[in-house]
């Protein structure tokens, strides 16, 4: 007889940036924002938690909505967007033709 699961982890999300400075500058180009790479204990749904500098673990009664790196990307995205001082921003695999390509590294979590 198989085990009884137990509940259903909560889900957690961030949201992004949504207030600006008012003399913010214009950027007059287009920005692709990559997906951060990430060390594997980080790529995941997993909230880590890091106790021990030597050691990762997770919490157990949570997940993102979303794999950590792609909520990241989400995240800048939407905060860019969110300035309206952007021409244009996204993701690379929308199509836009950047002049600029974000790429970012996440280490903590």
């Amino acid at each position: 007889m198989a085990a009884a699961p137990g509940p259903a982890p909560r889900l957690y999300t961030l949201t992004p940036k949504s207030t600006f400075r008012d003399d913010l500058p214009v950027a007059a180009w287009q920005l692709v924002v990559e997906e951060p790479t990430a060390a594997g204990g980080l790529t995941t749904h997993n909230i880590a938690l890091r106790l021990d500098p030597m050691e990762l673990q997770y919490f157990a009664a949570g997940r993102w909505t979303e794999r950590a790196p792609r909520m990241v990307q989400t995240l800048i995205v939407e905060s860019f967007e969110n300035s309206a001082r952007i021409v244009a921003v996204g993701r690379e695999a929308v199509g836009l033709r950047s002049d600029y390509n974000l790429k970012t590294e996440l280490r903590e979590f």
